[in-house]
C-alpha cells in the first residue's frame, strides 16, 4: 500500500511539472500580445507631450486634434490612407502646439458658442458624426472666434496696397493671346477622315458630330473645350489650333490621345488686365498674406509670454505607421520651435 501512494506522489508531480511547462498556443500567445500592445498604446496616450503653464496635454489630446482637423491622416474615417511621415507628423504637432497656445489665451476670455454654431462646424467636417469629440469642436470654434475677434479684427487691405501691388507685378496680370477651342476626337484615323469629309461641306454640323462621334468628356457640350491661352496646349496642337481662322476647322491632328479635329470660335488678342478686373485677386493676396503675419507676431508674442515645455520623447502616434521615423526618442525641448514653424 506504502509503494502505490508513493507511486501516485511521484506521478501526480510528472503531471503537474508538465503543466507548469506547457508552451502557450499560439492562440494564447496572440492574444496575450495583443492585449500588451493595447495596454502600451494606453499608456503612452496618457504620456504629457505638451505644458503650457500649468496646462498639460497628452498624446491622447494629439490624437483628438488630428482626428477632428485631419482626419485623413488620423484614419479616423475609416478610409485607406498613405502612412505619414516623420516630417508630416512633425508639421501636424507643430499645428497641434499653437492651437493648444491659442486655445489656452482664449480660455482667459468669456467666448459664447450656440448650438448654431456648433451644428454648421459639424457640418463641414468629414468625419462621421458618432466619432466627432465635442469638446474638440468647442476648442476649435473658441479659437477660430478668437482669432478673428482679437488678431485679424483689424486687418485691411487699403486702395493704395492694391494699386501698388498692381503696378509692381504688371507681368502677373499680363495675358498671352488665347482661343475659345472646340473638338472632336476619334479613336481611329479612319473615322476621323470620315467625319473630316462630312465637314468639308457641312461645317455647321461641328457641334452635332461632336456629339455623336466625339470620345472625349466634352463631346456633352458639342466639343467645347473652353479658353486656352498661348504656350497651354502640347507643341504640335498649339501649332495648329493657333493658326486657325475663327470658324474654321483643322486638319485631322494625331496625338497619344488620338485622332482630333479642332475648330475656334473667338480669339483674344495678347493684353493686359485692367486694375479694376484683378483688384479682388490682388485683395485676396494681400489680406492672405497680412493674416499670416499677424498670426506670426500673436505666437511669437505668446511665446514670450507663455513658459511652453514640448516633451518629443514622449510623443507617440504609431510609430510602426510612420515611414521615415528617425526621431530622437531622448530628446526633450523647452522651447518655441513649434509655435516659429507657424504657416498662418
Amino acid at each position: 500500500m506504502k509503494i502505490k501512494v508513493i507511486a501516485l506522489i511521484l506521478v501526480l508531480s510528472v503531471v503537474l511539472v508538465c503543466f507548469h511547462c506547457r508552451k502557450d498556443t499560439p492562440a494564447d500567445t496572440a492574444a496575450q500580445k495583443k492585449e500588451a500592445e493595447a495596454a502600451a498604446r494606453e499608456a503612452s496616450g496618457k504620456k504629457i507631450v505638451l505644458k503650457i503653464n500649468e496646462k498639460k496635454f497628452s498624446n491622447s489630446d494629439f490624437k483628438n486634434f488630428l482626428e477632428l482637423q485631419y482626419p485623413d491622416i488620423s484614419n479616423s474615417s475609416g478610409n485607406p490612407s498613405p502612412k505619414p511621415s516623420e516630417l508630416l507628423i512633425s508639421r501636424l504637432f507643430d499645428s497641434f502646439v499653437q492651437h493648444k497656445t491659442v486655445l489656452y489665451i482664449a480660455d482667459q476670455y468669456d467666448i459664447p458658442i450656440d448650438e448654431t454654431e456648433l451644428q454648421e462646424y459639424i457640418g463641414k467636417l468629414n468625419v462621421s458624426k458618432d466619432s466627432i469629440d465635442m469638446a474638440s469642436v468647442i476648442e476649435a470654434i473658441k479659437v477660430r472666434k478668437y482669432l478673428y475677434a482679437s488678431v485679424y479684427d483689424s486687418i485691411d487691405v487699403s486702395e493704395k496696397e492694391i494699386r501698388a501691388y498692381y503696378n509692381k507685378h504688371l507681368e502677373e496680370f499680363r495675358k498671352k493671346p488665347e482661343v475659345l477651342l472646340y473638338q472632336i476626337l476619334l479613336k481611329d484615323k479612319e473615322t476621323a477622315l470620315r467625319v473630316r469629309g462630312i465637314l468639308d461641306n457641312n461645317p455647321q454640323r461641328f457641334e452635332e458630330l461632336a456629339k455623336k462621334e466625339s470620345i472625349s468628356m466634352e463631346a456633352k457640350q458639342g466639343g467645347r473645350m473652353g479658353f486656352f491661352e498661348e504656350g497651354t496646349l502640347p507643341k504640335d496642337m498649339e501649332q495648329v489650333v493657333f493658326s486657325l481662322s475663327t470658324h474654321t476647322i483643322s486638319p485631322v491632328v494625331e496625338s497619344a490621345y488620338g485622332f482630333h479635329i479642332f475648330k475656334i470660335t473667338e480669339k483674344k488678342r495678347g493684353r493686359l488686365l485692367y486694375l479694376e478686373k484683378v483688384k479682388p485677386e490682388i485683395k485676396r493676396i494681400l489680406m492672405s498674406e497680412k493674416l499670416r503675419l499677424a498670426y506670426q507676431d500673436f505666437l511669437a508674442s505668446a511665446a514670450r509670454d507663455l513658459a511652453i515645455t514640448i516633451k518629443y520623447n514622449d510623443l507617440y502616434f504609431d510609430y510602426k505607421n510612420i515611414e521615415g521615423d528617425t526621431r530622437d526618442e531622448n530628446k526633450e525641448t523647452i522651447s518655441t520651435d513649434s509655435l516659429n514653424n507657424s504657416s498662418g
